[in-house]
């Protein structure tokens, strides 16, 4: 999922330029407008790690990974264990999952409208599922060659999945960080009474 990576870099893109314009606010000189900017970029880090970074990430590490084990040979060959490491592997399918629960827990206090976030994930599901059907539609090839490899009732019931998966994480990332909310307020209750002692 190319448009997943380009969303990815540019989720963990803004929270670098939020931790730089942070510090340049705090260290460097007050600027009203870098406080502005940082809150900006905080706000559509939060719509899009909610709507689109952790319920397709999710998606992403299901799908491959099930297919993996299912069979290796059609989606990740060991061939190419010399041409990519594990490693790589692993960051491309694994660790965007715990990287947004992590995000969830540090950086959010407050997530966004949910009904906003299903707008967002619908739009982006859309725009992708266009590009991906169009792609197999005038070229006569998939995205992804595991595709082809699949009978029809298989590419059906692997699409069918990667277009519910989504929504389904959707909601659950909220319920995480609704559990999340809880741990962060028992920790700042804790700050509170050992500061006040």
């Amino acid at each position: 999922m190319k448009l997943l990576q380009v969303v990815e870099g540019i989720f963990f893109c803004s929270y670098s330029v939020i931790d730089i314009l942070e510090g340049y606010y705090l260290f460097y000189r007050k600027s009203e407008r870098a406080l502005l900017w940082r809150l900006f970029l905080r706000n559509i880090a939060r719509y899009i790690l909610f709507s689109v970074v952790f319920p397709l990430s999710v998606a992403v590490a299901i799908l491959f990974w099930g297919l993996y084990f299912w069979d290796r040979e059609l989606i990740y060959p060991k061939i190419m264990d010399d041409v990519f490491s594990p490693f790589v592997n692993h960051m491309m399918h694994t660790y965007p999952v715990p990287l947004s629960i992590l995000y969830m827990f540090v950086e959010i206090r407050e997530e966004p409208p949910k009904l906003k976030a299903l707008a967002f994930l619908t739009v982006f599901m859309l725009a992708y599922s266009l590009v991906f059907f169009s792609q197999n539609y005038s070229h006569d090839e998939w995205i992804y060659p595991v595709f082809g490899a699949l009978t029809p009732s298989q590419t059906n019931w692997i699409i069918i999945l990667s277009e519910i998966i989504p929504y389904i994480f959707l909601f659950v990332g909220y319920y995480i960080h609704s559990k999340m909310k809880d741990v962060q307020s028992y920790f700042d209750t804790r700050v509170i009474e050992l500061k006040s002692r």
